[in-house]
């Protein structure tokens, strides 16, 4: 089954490119709804189907599934309810929630076999947003995931990275990982994550040809990056090599502020390498954004600026402070303590 979905609309077809939409007007009319109560049609996210939420949210979806459509009206994160006359401003804590109580429902809805595909306009192309199952989640035996630091190379000094902190000064341990040894991996697992702890993966000399034997194992992979070293003609053929990763960017604030935490990025060039990746990459890229200090009050903006050209993006709260006065510490109203006490509510 595929769900395609543009500006203007959504629609199911069969492998065939039958429209079957006349079938599945509820599950049409649902992913209508809750797009619009989320304000963003990227509100399809694979990764979110094991998170855990609250059952309410849950009977929220099913409900609202079950009920007529026009019970319910939603603009800009406004719900109302004709039967019990509520009005409630939904926070960005609960869209989230939401979020993830929606992805489950429409997973276990086509009971995990479902394709989307999107384009922004409709002379673009269809790209894949997710496909559904990568892996059988119901069997560990068959969940088969690796995260792999491939290399010991990042040019960046970031201040609160293993990096810095443990091994500023010294020799960072680890070497490149064979094409001998990578290729054992890619035949036996079947999602493939390079997130390096002390390193970025594109450093890996031989980075294109790791990609491309995970595609040629049929291995879904996932590239987190940070550093926008390589030359635009690098990451054209990167993305060649695996169409189907999924890129998460590490720009943290605007691109013109990134660097005050990713030191020796340019934030400007890693940007520009996010939009040309939309127009490569069959999966819509991600935009990852830590929020610190001095990028707190942006989140809006670069929110609008990935979602202008086609890229998800994904708000990062960390943990990693040397203490209350740590130079990088947001608010209190952008920290782990604030999430606790929302989802406490």
């Amino acid at each position: 089954m595929f769900l395609k979905y543009d500006e203007i609309e959504f629609k199911f077809f069969d492998p065939n490119n039958e429209d079957l939409s006349n079938n599945y007007k509820k599950e049409l009319e649902i992913c209508e709804i809750f797009t619009k109560l989320i304000g963003d049609k990227h509100i399809f996210d694979l990764s979110l189907v094991n998170e855990d939420v609250e059952e309410i949210y849950l009977f929220l979806i099913e409900k609202a599934y079950k009920s007529e459509k026009e019970h319910h009206k939603f603009h800009k994160g406004i719900i109302k309810n004709a039967d019990y006359q509520l009005t409630y401003e939904l926070t960005d804590n609960v869209k989230k929630k939401i979020k993830i109580a929606f992805n489950k429902f429409i997973y276990d809805l086509f009971d995990g076999d479902l394709t989307i595909k999107y384009r922004l306009h409709s002379d673009y192309k269809w790209r894949t947003a997710l496909s559904w199952p990568v892996h059988n989640y119901n069997s560990m035996l068959e969940r088969r995931r690796i995260n792999v630091d491939i290399t010991f190379r990042c040019p960046l000094q970031c201040p609160r990275c293993q990096r810095t902190t443990s091994y500023s000064g010294k020799k960072v341990p680890g070497e490149d990982i064979s094409i001998e040894n990578f290729t054992k991996i890619a035949e036996y697992y079947n999602h493939i994550c390079f997130c390096g702890q002390i390193s970025d993966p594109c450093h890996h000399p031989k980075f294109i040809q790791l990609l491309q034997i995970a595609w040629e194992n049929k291995c879904s992979v996932t590239v987190h990056h940070a550093t926008g070293y390589k030359k635009m003609d690098w990451y054209k053929k990167a993305w060649a090599a695996h169409p189907e990763a999924l890129w998460y960017f590490a720009i943290d604030g605007l691109p013109e502020e990134s660097h005050k935490y990713r030191i020796n990025q340019d934030g400007k060039h890693m940007y520009e390498i996010l939009k040309e990746s939309v127009n490569h990459l069959l999966v819509a890229p991600i935009w990852q954004y830590i929020v610190f200090k001095y990028n707190e009050d942006h989140i809006d903006e670069a929110m609008h600026m990935a979602s202008s050209i086609g890229a998800i993006f994904n708000k990062v709260v960390s943990s990693r402070w040397s203490g209350p006065d740590d130079e990088f510490k947001p608010s209190k109203n952008n920290s782990l303590e604030a999430i606790y006490v929302n989802n406490s509510k």
